[in-house]
């Protein structure tokens, strides 16, 4: 049986969201493939195994803390069940145990030693408008995992999935750090009693030493921080703007040639390393 999939995470990529400054800044190529060209590989990578298990883990954990809401929103589902109506719509029927599993240990664990008093939203839409410095008003928007109460402070809780550990923490690559301060500066905007940014690190089963739950890392960033991050977000959609003016045609835009080396392989690396005449050979329309 197809279970109905009655979800609000999955509602797609914001051209104006966190992830898109971010993969401008791995490659503005890469950008224009992906939101500009609106194409999408046709191979699958085994990090996309990785990121789509940790999409299956923020569904569970989109509807386990949402029913803890009071009143809960009308879309919460019990998590499992959330999980596997998803797994079955993308056809990630391969990624579900590795998911349910660690799901199940992260609900055991946080079911008797809970980490947060009183849950305020979760897949929380947010967005700010940005003035760069020609006087341009960006918009930007974001979905926030978790917005709680910890230890008498209003928290941002970003989930960070990985198979190690290490990787589940926001500073290992430049793209997902800065994400990860992009969100802040969201959440902050929108929750200005914000006190804290902290990472909920979860291990997936995949790793030989099982599926773990480690305690928070808490990120106290400056008010001054805040303000530096927001000109930062600016000055990146600004430098958008100005390659999409420059090269307007999506499929000819300037590569990063060390996007390999600092961030892994691309999406479309057999495109960039071959050329463009096996473009309809690695990517389709969305």
């Amino acid at each position: 049986m197809v279970l109905p999939n009655n979800n609000p995470t999955l509602s797609g990529g914001s051209p104006h969201g966190t992830t898109e400054i971010a993969t401008f800044i791995e490659c503005p190529q890469k950008h224009g493939y992906k939101y500009s060209a609106k194409l999408t590989p046709l191979f699958r990578r085994r990090a996309d195994d990785g990121r789509d298990t940790g999409t299956l883990i923020h569904v569970g954990l989109a509807h386990f803390y949402g029913a803890q809401i009071t009143p809960p929103p009308d879309w919460i589902q019990d998590p499992f069940y959330a999980v596997t109506a998803v797994a079955q719509e993308k056809g990630w029927i391969h990624l579900l145990r590795d998911a349910l599993t660690t799901l199940h240990l992260y609900i055991e664990v946080r079911t008797k030693k809970p980490q947060f008093t009183k849950i305020v939203a979760v897949e929380d839409p947010c967005q700010v408008y940005l003035t760069d410095r020609n006087g341009k008003q960006h918009i930007v928007t974001t979905r926030l995992d978790l917005v709680a109460h910890y230890k008498g402070n209003l928290v941002e809780a970003n989930h960070k999935t990985s198979v190690r550990m290490s990787y589940a923490r926001p500073g290992i690559d430049a793209a997902a750090r800065l994400q990860f301060l992009l969100e802040a500066v969201l959440a902050r905007s929108k929750y200005p009693n914000l006190k804290y940014v902290m990472v909920n690190p979860i291990q997936t089963s995949r790793n030989p030493d099982g599926a773990r739950i480690s305690d928070p890392e808490i990120i106290d960033l400056s008010p001054l921080a805040f303000s530096r991050l927001g000109c930062d977000i600016a000055f990146w959609k600004e430098k958008i703007a100005e390659v999409e003016a420059r090269f307007p045609d999506p499929l000819n835009r300037p590569r990063t040639y060390l996007c390999k080396s600092r961030f892994g392989l691309c999406d479309f690396f057999p495109l960039c390393s071959t050329g463009l005449a096996t473009l309809q050979y690695y990517t389709q329309d969305r």
